[in-house]
């Protein structure tokens, strides 16, 4: 007779995803598992293995494998392979590392900015293709976030989805994900893209620019990207800094009001013009 192991396998990045009572091929055996000759038993234990009855009823050695969990979101799984895993799907396998994402941009950007006094309310992820744009919607909007509003902007859905637990990140609560689907025609690395910073007060609002020329007033030595200054409804400066590793260059963006109230607000006023 001859016993193959059962065992439990975890789920590795790259790899594979988690097995219950998985098998491997005989030629693991070495690697895997130490064998030992009954000879090498002491006599007592290998003698109280073979006749002691179990100590926990048979069915309760076997594991029970949970049903596999349908992910709403090709690679939104742990390995990154698929979409049914026996794990559940964690946010940061949909956005990626946004904790280490979030500390490389805020390291960097100390050095020329103190944003520790800003409210850092929300996160971009930047989507390479259509399909993959409307899976990671799905997946947001099913397991984490409810979806706020979808508009296209420059040929392309954008999507800003609120948290139904905000992420917590040293200091911060980002409360929402904005999803950007690529421009026709513009080849897009998918991945996490910026984080944007509210600045503002209630009382500034989110229309004009006032704000943000103080802003870049109180830091002359900063080279901010002003192309997004002049917008009608929530204008915008940007910053880019160079981060070591995976992320490279980041982008901070500063508003006057966080994403959230922007979207509530411009909803609002279409309401009441679409009521006139």
């Amino acid at each position: 007779m001859l016993y193959r192991p059962l065992y439990d396998v975890k789920a590795t990045k790259g790899k594979y995803e988690r097995h219950v009572l998985a098998v491997t091929h005989f030629s693991r055996w070495d690697s895997k598992f130490n064998p030992v000759k009954p000879s090498e038993v002491p006599f007592k234990i290998f003698m109280k293995a073979l006749f002691s009855p179990p100590p926990v009823p048979m069915p309760q050695l076997i594991p029970v494998a949970k049903e596999a969990q349908v992910v709403p979101a090709q690679g939104c799984t742990k390995s990154g392979f698929g979409t049914r895993s026996l794990d559940p799907c964690l946010l940061e396998h949909i956005l990626g590392d946004y904790h280490a994402f979030t500390d490389a941009l805020i390291e960097a950007l100390q050095k020329q900015l103190d944003v520790s006094k800003y409210q850092l309310d929300h996160i971009c992820y930047r989507c390479a293709t259509q399909d993959e744009y409307d899976m990671v919607l799905k997946a947001l909007t099913v397991l984490y976030g409810k979806l706020l509003v979808e508009a296209t902007v420059g040929g392309r859905p954008i999507a800003t989805v609120l948290l139904h637990n905000p992420i917590r990140h040293a200091q911060y609560e980002i409360e929402s994900i904005e999803l950007a689907a690529p421009k026709p025609g513009v080849k897009t690395k998918s991945g996490l893209d910026f984080v944007g910073f509210a600045i503002g007060s209630p009382a500034d609002g989110i229309y004009g620019n006032s704000v943000l020329k103080r802003f870049m007033a109180q830091h002359p030595t900063i080279k901010f990207n002003t192309r997004a200054l002049e917008k009608d409804v929530s204008p915008d400066v940007s910053v880019e800094v160079t981060t070591p590793g995976e992320f490279g260059a980041i982008s901070a963006k500063f508003h006057s009001r966080p994403l959230v109230e922007v979207v509530r607000i411009e909803l609002e006023d279409a309401a009441k013009q679409g009521k006139q």
